[in-house]
């Protein structure tokens, strides 16, 4: 059975990771008109499905700088990492 989006939210998020490619939290924040504490669950939610992967790599440096608990690693949608980077 193939994973869905749970709900609207969801589903903006993974149609801003399919069309704009891998983004931050904080650049997915800047997109969505979500509390970051809503944001987070839905990304988490995302990522426990698997419909989303973090990629690993840092932010860039501007979102860095907006961020206060370090690095967050990028996601991008599943559907687009077909294979690990080398």
């Amino acid at each position: 059975m193939t994973a869905r989006p749970a709900n609207t939210h969801q589903a903006r998020l993974l149609r801003l990771l399919r069309d704009g490619g891998p983004n931050s939290r904080a650049q997915l924040g800047d997109q969505v008109d979500l509390s970051r504490s809503k944001l987070a669950v839905e990304v988490d939610r995302l990522l426990e499905t698997g419909l989303v992967v973090a990629d690993g790599s840092p932010p860039p440096a501007a979102d860095a700088a907006r961020t206060t608990s370090g690095s967050l690693p990028h996601c991008a949608s599943s559907a687009s990492t077909s294979a690990p980077p080398p």
